[in-house]
């Protein structure tokens, strides 16, 4: 062989000796490795559940890994199920009781069989998980599960005693077969202190929101609901003192499990399933923790405004079409509070409550105001006579204080606050101001006494223009109020509309006797129809009367006004509707100016201003109460 193919032989004999040599350290290499990632992905791995990404958490697969279950969870996930049950009974494991709340639910979202019997064990396992040990050796408030086992908790709690047919839960007394066992529980209804019976509570969670800004939604334990129901009622009067009939209130469902592990073991766990008011609780003690309610505060208005007529009714209320006498006045969305300073909410011209819908929402987010406030609504025809619906809301109010502090004695209802816009502003200014007579002497220059009238017309009468301010009232907020008339109702457009407005048959029949046999009355008034367009108009006889009726001197007040075209200064400009000319107010603590149309209710510019206002407002009444037993 000559010298270069021996040359080349030992090339091609090394070249393999090395690729054998590579390959046997390929073999030695380690199977580990550190590279870099997306942190998102990462951070998705840590916080994997069966909730979300439907696959169980990184310390459940641990649980499965240790005990050599993989394989068996795989093939069988129900007898896997069981024997981590029997291992949590022996060993009161909290690694464990994670697991099988999570595996539970996550059998019961697959379809594995007896759905709401898992979904029920999930909340039973995430219960004894979170409160089965001695508080020291609860988990950690840092432990990623312990927010999942809440959610557990809460869900598998909810899709464990939903109802497919009504679409709510079923909030009935009863026994329920768990993994292994039976639950036994009864239900109270102590801490939810509405009379009336409800018979649907929606899981509010189960609910996407829309028209409304913010959804006020709180984490923590239990299911929230949308106490309510089934049947709407024709009439919007409640049978409770000054409540909707279909009303929509907030409410949390929790399972209160009594005993141990061991009851567990024995089969057979008791418990309460218990339904609070959580507009009014925020908090629960459970096992000796003061734990966090789960509420949503936003769900139940949301339902409530989903079932009224929205602006076809505003119109129709305006026109006087709706002629509901009973359906008008003062409402109050949750129970009386003593100790609560009541907030009036007042809509305008061709409006209705659901105007400060976004505005109430944004309010009882806030945890100073639902605490120390209750939000009221006063609803009225806004096409009738001014000091009609002033006169109505007057009453609503007197009959509220005789209802809920007959004694005077409940110092935060000595200090309710009046929020009024547009025209609802001119109707709290004439429950704020008293009259002395000057109503009437802008009408005649006769007593009424002397009239050519019957007393029930007199007395109809002498109630619009007679009055004294509230005392119990001592703060205003007026929104884009016209106090000097709006240059809209003088509007050609809106001198026409008001020729077609009906004045309620109240109305009608209260006054027309009189005007018919005192027509020098009439002349005075200027109007056959006197709507409250008419009264709005600039230099009109009511609009000249204010002028001449301060607010009485107890009275705090503030002007929120709006100008919709940012390059006008005050004086000059307005809102469209109202002038800054006509809203403004001499006095007033505070005014706010917003760039921004007539209805800026839902501004968040406005809201909160309102909300500095009445956390002003709470302060002043607490810096003014003396200490529990002083007087």
């Amino acid at each position: 062989m000559s010298l270069l193919m021996r040359m080349a032989t030992l090339r091609c004999v090394a070249r393999t000796a090395a690729l054998l040599f590579a390959a046997a350290l390929a073999a030695c290499a380690s199977p580990f490795l550190l590279e870099r990632a997306d942190l998102r992905e990462v951070l998705e791995s840590f916080s994997e559940s069966a909730l979300v990404q439907g696959t169980p958490n990184a310390q459940t697969r641990r649980v499965l890994r240790q005990r050599g279950l993989e394989e068996a969870y795989a093939s069988d996930p129900l007898l896997t199920l069981e024997i981590l049950h029997d291992a949590a009974v022996r060993s009161s494991d909290a690694d464990i009781l994670f697991a099988l709340a999570e595996l539970c639910y996550l059998a019961g979202d697959d379809g594995a069989g007896g759905e709401r019997d898992l979904f029920l064990s999930s909340a039973v396992y995430a219960w004894f998980f979170l409160f089965g040990q001695e508080p020291g050796r609860r988990p950690s408030p840092y432990d990623v599960r312990l927010r999942l086992a809440c959610d557990y908790y809460n869900h598998g709690l909810s899709r464990a005693l939903f109802d497919e047919e009504s679409g709510g839960l079923r909030v009935e007394a009863g026994q329920r077969h768990l993994l292994l066992g039976r639950l036994e529980y009864d239900v109270e209804v102590s801490r939810f202190p509405w009379n009336r019976r409800f018979d649907l509570f929606l899981p509010a969670d189960h609910y996407d929101i829309r028209g409304l800004a913010i959804r006020n939604w709180y984490s923590g334990l239990g299911v929230p609901l949308v106490a309510t129901n089934r049947v709407a009622g024709t009439s919007l009067r409640g049978s409770e003192p000054f409540a909707p009939s279909n009303l929509s209130v907030a409410a949390t469902a929790v399972l209160h499990l009594r005993g141990t592990l061991a009851d567990l073991a024995r089969s057979r766990v008791q418990g309460t399933l218990e339904v609070l008011a959580t507009a009014q609780l925020s908090t629960i003690e459970l096992a000796g923790a003061e734990v966090p309610l789960a509420r949503d505060l936003t769900a139940p208005l949301a339902h409530l405004l989903s079932r009224g007529e929205g602006i076809n009714l505003e119109l129709r209320r305006f026109f006087g079409a709706a002629d509901d006498a009973q359906d008008y006045g003062l409402y109050i969305l949750e129970p009386y509070q003593p100790g609560r300073v009541p907030v009036v909410f007042v809509h305008g011209t061709a409006s209705s409550p659901a105007r400060w819908a976004d505005m109430y929402n944004h309010l009882v987010g806030d945890d100073e105001l639902r605490h120390g406030c209750q939000f009221w609504i006063f609803t009225y025809p806004s096409g009738q006579p001014i000091l009609q619906s002033a006169a109505d809301l007057r009453s609503e109010l007197l009959k509220a204080r005789a209802t809920f502090d007959p004694s005077g004695r409940d110092a935060a209802f000595a200090q309710t606050v009046l929020i009024g816009h547009s025209q609802g502003g001119l109707l709290t200014r004439l429950a704020t101001s008293n009259s002395d007579g000057i109503i009437w002497a802008q009408v005649s220059d006769r007593p009424l006494e002397e009239q050519d009238a019957s007393e029930e017309e007199k007395a109809f009468v002498r109630r619009l223009v007679r009055f004294e301010a509230l005392p119990f009232v001592t703060r205003e907020i007026f929104v884009c109020t016209p106090h000097r008339g709006s240059v809209l109702a003088a509007w050609l457009p809106a001198r026409i509309a008001a020729r077609f407005i009906s004045l309620p048959t109240r109305v009608l029949a209260g006054a027309s006797g009189l005007l018919l046999r005192n027509p020098q009355i009439l002349a005075r008034l200027g109007h056959e129809n006197p709507t409250s367009i008419h009264a709005m108009e600039p230099g009109s006889l009511l609009v000249t009367t204010l002028e001449r009726m301060p607010l009485a001197p107890f009275v705090h007040y503030h002007s929120i006004i709006a100008i919709d075209d940012p390059d006008d200064e005050p004086p000059e400009g307005g809102d469209g509707v109202v002038a800054y000319t006509s809203a403004h107010l001499d006095g007033a603590e505070s005014e706010f100016l917003v760039t921004s149309g007539h209805s800026c209710q839902a501004n968040p510019l406005v809201i909160e201003e309102v909300r500095r206002i009445l956390r002003l407002h709470l302060r002043a009444l607490v810096a003014a109460t003396p200490p529990e037993g002083e007087e």
